[in-house]
């Protein structure tokens, strides 16, 4: 499973960085947010850990004789990638695979906290196949939205979201932990 990610608004936020209208996302308000994401995000990312612990709880309780995998998020960008026509900057790039790497080491900590909870890392997976590269295994930008979406969004919600590789990839990765676990 994968839990966190919407939570932190993470979507919301690389849609704000990728937003050709918008400057430095990180000093961007989102709609709902009285500060920047500069100050949101990060606070985000650590609200994400006592949450995840908790639902990681919850399940054990249900579920004592299961193995649970938490599967974790693949930064979307290469390390130090040019996004031309983009419309983000590299130090840009730098701040969200950044945030990327705290989600992964907040679930981490979470998944510590639980016995026989595993934790499954697909970062290393995605290696070339992040936005911006010729391979990407997500959907860039989509602006046409589907009828009935929020129109004070400039894309899409289908936007950002792994393509068939991007979800080939993590069941690639959880298949190979079942493995490790004898399941």
């Amino acid at each position: 499973m994968t839990i966190g990610g919407n939570d932190a608004r993470f979507g919301d936020t690389i849609s704000e960085c990728l937003d050709p209208r918008v400057g430095d996302c990180r000093k961007s308000v989102l709609k709902g947010d009285a500060e920047p994401l500069a100050t949101t995000l990060p606070r985000r990312l650590e609200e994400v850990g006592p949450a995840t612990a908790a639902v990681l709880r919850a399940m054990r309780e249900k579920a004592q004789n299961a193995e649970i995998v938490l599967m974790g998020y693949a930064p979307l960008f290469e390390s130090g990638a040019v996004c031309e026509n983009a419309g983000i900057s590299r130090d840009e790039v730098d701040w969200l695979n950044a945030a990327a790497v705290r989600l992964r080491d907040v679930h981490r900590a979470a998944v510590a906290q639980v016995a026989r909870v595993h934790y499954a890392d697909p970062g290393p997976r995605f290696a070339g196949s992040a936005l911006c590269s010729p391979e990407a295994a997500f959907n860039g930008l989509i602006i046409k939205k589907t009828p009935g979406k929020p129109t004070w969004k400039p894309v899409s919600a289908q936007s950002l979201r792994p393509n068939e590789k991007g979800v080939r990839l993590p069941a690639e990765v959880f298949t190979e932990e079942l493995r490790r676990l004898g399941s």
